[in-house]
């Protein structure tokens, strides 16, 4: 059932068990991202910064929505005008801000391991040209959805049960080109920078890996078989000291008893 109230509207959901869970279970992940946040904080990683808001915002709003609107009626309950206005918001920008994390991520690991450009390590120029690319795709890109938003803009925003604020957009041309092509060129770009990484350190060590394995395989198949040697018999083993034993000493050869002669 779904009311409409001025220009937002409000949708009477049923609640589902995912969601109780995913309520429950947001508080503590939002908890384990502190110490990986503070860390990359101090380390100035804007894209593992930035990935990591982005992750412990939405746990916060989760956590948020389900303490406010629990139940299915929600006619009686805040209407959430001010609070909904500001959660659609990032919500909009939460998909275009881990996108562009997750590009920067990959440029990065990319050029750490391109050894021809990095021999020396990059320079204080270069450290800040990085950190500007990265504040314009982690911040800016985000910023330009929020404001891309208003023109495919549906309604106010929608209202659901646990779920809370949501917001709605147009399914036209014009919303896929202002809101799904920005996060679509995000990722072809992330693509390209995952298939460097993956031809320039994935792709040698695979190959390094299989001969290493190879190797091993001809060196051990080149190698002789060492048959373990018979265990005889008591009774043959005392025959044998017997027959030793019973055996004249050995003469001295003919040459030896010459040379002794003639001496």
């Amino acid at each position: 059932m779904a009311t409409q109230d001025e220009n937002y509207l409000i949708i009477e959901d049923h609640i589902i068990p995912q969601g109780v869970i995913l309520a429950v279970l947001a508080p503590f992940v939002f908890i384990l991202n502190f110490p990986p946040l503070i860390w990359h904080l101090r380390n100035r990683n804007t894209a593992a910064v930035s990935m990591v808001f982005w992750v412990m915002l939405m746990n916060f709003l989760s956590v948020l929505n389900v303490i406010i609107w629990p139940y299915i009626d929600m006619r009686d309950m805040y209407d959430g005008q001010g609070l909904c206005d500001v959660e659609i918001k990032l919500l909009g920008a939460r998909t275009a801000g881990l996108n562009a994390a997750v590009l920067c991520l990959l440029r990065a690991l990319a050029a750490v391991l391109n050894v021809d450009k990095n021999l020396l390590g990059p320079s204080k120029a270069q450290k800040r040209w990085n950190t500007a690319v990265e504040m314009a795709w982690c911040v800016g890109l985000p910023l330009l959805t929020m404001v891309l938003q208003y023109i495919v803009q549906l309604n106010r925003f929608a209202l659901l049960g646990v779920s809370g604020c949501q917001p709605m957009s147009l399914t036209s041309w014009t919303g896929f080109v202002l809101i799904l092509l920005p996060p679509m060129i995000a990722n072809a770009i992330a693509l390209y920078y995952a298939s460097e990484f993956t031809y320039t350190f994935v792709c040698p060590n695979l190959f390094l890996t299989i001969d290493l394995f190879g190797q091993s395989l001809s060196s051990s198949a080149s190698t002789d078989i060492v048959l373990p040697s018979t265990v005889s018999s008591p009774a043959a083993t005392q025959h044998a000291a017997a027959s030793s034993a019973s055996s004249p000493p050995p003469q001295p050869s003919s040459s030896v008893s010459h040379q002794s002669k003639s001496s």
